[in-house]
Order: structure tokens, then C-alpha cells, then sequence
């Protein structure tokens, strides 16, 4: 996988040979034609002839790169968490309270997907679709369980109203899948005050929070 995003970030770039080889630099003009592509007619209803258009490229130039719209569609999906994946365990041992490091997760994560060269949008259709078996990938899954156990260990500290943790992962990770979806419409996006509204649904205890009381139950 971290050769599939090492793909997506080469800059170098191939010279136009006389022998009508590809220039490296159409790599990434592929990518992100595929990724508009896939934002509007989904992974599975795009055709690698719709991607060369949109690329302005012969339809041998994109398998000279890719094998088929799946392989592309997969680098993209790895490209978007694999940095994340790999900062996620750093944080999740890292210093800080759990509160602090799921801030510090959260941020650097939505700061990376609105720096993409990238429409990701398309993810967010193939996420809810298939779940956490979708074009995420085993690193997705890895930086959804830093989440989920940053989310746990908050609520063991008192830093969170105790809740289902299921619907609180869910609920933060809807979040930065919403980021995606702004971008592609082009909307303005605050990152900070996107982590704060996640950490704040997720239940997250201010100093002015006072803890909830528990009900006294009495036997009947």
C-alpha cells in the first residue's frame, strides 16, 4: 500500500520519447480525471474510455499506468488514508490527553484531504455503500480504530459523555466524511471548527460541563 501512495506522489515526469511512451506526469492527470469521473457515475458505472476523455488522453495511455478503473479507483482511496493511517500511530501513543491527540488526528487528516490535488468525493457514495470493506482498505479500518480507541480511552478519563461507541466513531468519522463533500461543491470548510463539532457531538465534557448525574434506582 505505501507503494501505491508513493505512486501518487512522484513528481518526476517521462520526456516525450520518439517510441510514443507516456509522459510520467500524465499519471497524476489520470488519477485526478478518474476521481471526477467517479464523482459523478460511481466507481461502477464509469468506463476507462469516460476517464481518457476527461484525461485528454488516448485510451492506451491509462493502461499503461493502470490495469483497470478498480486499480485506480484504489490507489485514490489509498492515497486519501494512507498518511493518516501512518500519522494515527503516532498519535495513538503520543502525548497528550485522548481528547488532545483525537484533535491532533482529526486535524491533520482533514487538512490532508482538503490539500489534495484530488475530488474525493467519490468516497464518500462508495464508503456508506460498502462499508468499512470498501475501497478504504485495511488502512482506513486502521485509522478508524485509532478513533474508536482514542473515543474509548475519552470516556474512561471523563473527557466524553460514556455512549454507544459504535455511533460516536460513526459520528466523527461522518464528519471528515463530510469535508469531501464540501470541497466538491466547492463550499468553505474550517477545519478546527469541523474537529470541534465532531469532538463536541462525539459528547465531549468543556470545563463547564458539569457531569451529569447518575439516576438513583431504587428495587421495586
Amino acid at each position: 500500500m505505501a507503494k501505491q501512495a508513493d505512486k501518487v506522489n512522484d513528481k518526476r515526469t517521462y520526456r516525450r520519447r520518439g517510441d510514443g511512451q507516456p509522459r510520467r506526469d500524465s499519471r497524476n492527470e489520470i488519477l485526478a480525471a478518474a476521481a471526477r469521473v467517479f464523482g459523478r457515475s460511481t466507481v461502477q458505472g464509469a468506463t476507462m474510455e469516460e476517464i481518457a476523455v476527461e484525461a485528454g488522453v488516448r485510451s492506451p495511455s491509462i493502461y499503461y499506468y493502470f490495469e483497470n478503473k478498480d486499480a485506480i479507483a484504489e490507489e485514490l482511496a489509498t492515497y486519501s488514508v494512507h498518511e493518516s493511517a501512518v500519522f494515527a500511530i503516532s498519535v495513538a501513543d503520543g502525548p497528550g490527553s485522548p481528547i488532545e491527540r483525537l484533535r491532533r488526528l482529526l486535524l491533520h487528516h482533514i487538512e490532508h484531504l482538503l490539500s489534495s490535488p484530488f475530488d474525493l468525493w467519490f468516497l464518500v457514495g462508495a464508503q456508506r455503500a460498502a462499508g468499512d470493506a470498501g475501497p478504504y482498505l485495511d488502512e482506513y479500518g486502521q485509522w478508524r480504530q485509532t478513533i474508536a480507541s482514542l473515543l474509548e480511552a475519552a470516556v474512561a478519563a471523563g473527557e466524553i459523555e460514556p455512549c454507544d461507541p459504535g455511533f460516536t466513531t460513526q459520528l466523527v468519522v461522518g464528519c471528515v466524511l463530510a469535508v469531501l463533500e464540501y470541497r466538491h461543491f466547492e463550499l468553505p470548510v474550517d477545519a478546527v471548527a469541523t474537529v470541534e463539532f465532531a469532538i463536541r457531538g462525539a459528547g465531549f465534557r468543556s470545563a463547564a460541563t458539569p457531569k451529569r448525574p447518575r439516576a438513583n434506582r431504587t428495587p421495586s
